[in-house]
């Protein structure tokens, strides 16, 4: 009798450690546990790096990192594209060009990770309108950009008109809620008016019709306009305008946390 019940344990032993040996390789092929005798650090899986958890003595499990918060910076025009010409000579393209790049500087020193249409004077993104305009969507596209900047300034024929204005494909989404933020930032600088937000019903903007991210079109005044372009042209007005919109994205971001 005591013998049988030796042999009896010794099958429920081997039966146990062939079900722990399935268990083990079927976690395997999962890919997350990837070493049982690992201790620290981070592993490498199928390419990428993966944070390791310590779980007991014996195993570890690889959790894959949290994906950076993407912010796609479209300074509007840039090269043979001018843009709208300010009353002192000033181009939409090169005030659009250092704003935006004041606005992702700041974003990437808060731990977020920038992406430009364009960086330089230099870059042409199309030898066309629609062709310039399809490559921006591309480059927010490819960047898996959680949230899409456009930014631009405005000129009209009446000096007189001024103003921000913001745009978005629809009311009541998060787009719309990016873009007033910005709208509140700019508009507390008290440089020049609020304007009526524009949607998609006003008319139907490429960068924004086609972009899968939360985005918005910054217009940030009238270069038309004396008081808009003197600020938008100065080193400080370019400035603030970068640091609220800056303000603008990271409210967003801690109110959309993930």
């Amino acid at each position: 009798m005591e013998r049988w019940q030796d042999m009896h344990k010794t099958r429920i032993g081997k039966l146990a450690f062939s079900l722990l040996v399935v268990f083990i390789f079927s976690l395997l092929s999962t890919s997350k546990v990837v070493n049982l005798f690992a201790s620290k650090g981070s592993v490498r899986v199928n390419n990428k790096i993966h944070k390791v958890i310590k779980l007991n003595k014996n195993s570890v499990l690889a959790q894959t990192p949290k994906r950076n918060f993407v912010v796609c910076i479209d300074p509007g025009h840039g090269a043979y594209d001018k843009g709208a010409r300010g009353i002192n000579g000033i181009c939409e393209k090169d005030v659009t060009l250092k704003v935006g790049l004041k606005v992702g500087q700041a974003l990437e020193k808060n731990n977020i990770k920038v992406v430009y249409t364009r960086k330089d004077d230099k870059t042409v993104l199309g030898s066309n309108e629609i062709q310039d305009l399809q490559k921006r969507v591309q480059i927010s596209a490819s960047s898996k950009a959680d949230v899409f900047i456009s930014i631009h300034c405005n000129q009209f024929k009446n000096s007189s008109v001024r103003g921000i204005e913001l745009w978005c494909n629809y009311p009541n989404t998060k787009d719309e809620e990016l873009a007033k933020k910005i709208e509140d930032g700019l508009y507390n600088l008290k440089y020049t008016q609020k304007r009526n937000m524009k949607y998609r019903s006003n008319s139907s903007l490429y960068v924004l019709k086609n972009n899968k991210a939360i985005s918005t079109l910054v217009e940030l005044g009238y270069l038309s306009n004396p008081s808009d372009c003197k600020f938008l042209a100065s080193d400080s007005g370019q400035a603030q305008c970068a640091n609220a919109i800056v303000n603008a994205i990271l409210d967003f971001k801690k109110g959309n946390a993930k």
